[in-house]
């Protein structure tokens, strides 16, 4: 059970100031997500430690938003992970 939110209710505050309203919760608040036109584009998950950790799905992404997202990461030491491999066919295929 996670002790102290404070890391992770700042980086819930500074994603959606930057990113916009998340579009799913799930978990107990633990698992928020954000959609762009087509699909779910950032993934936030806080791990047990309370920590926050990003997915961002790049080409989901929004360019202006995704940028906004990488940028606070990187200044607030947010821990980031880039998933550059998803593309159109891949999706079509899932359908």
């Amino acid at each position: 059970m996670i002790e102290n939110w404070s890391e992770a209710v700042t980086a819930i505050s500074n994603l959606s100031a930057i990113a916009g309203e998340a579009s799913a919760i799930a978990d107990g608040g633990r698992m928020l997500f954000w959609q762009g036109e087509e699909d779910y584009w950032m993934h936030l998950v806080i791990c047990d430690e309370g920590l926050p950790h990003v997915l961002v799905i790049d080409h989901f992404a929004p360019a202006k938003e995704m940028m906004g997202v990488i940028g606070y990461c990187a200044y607030s030491g947010t821990h980031i992970e880039m998933d550059t491999d998803v593309d159109k066919e891949d999706k079509d295929d899932d359908v």
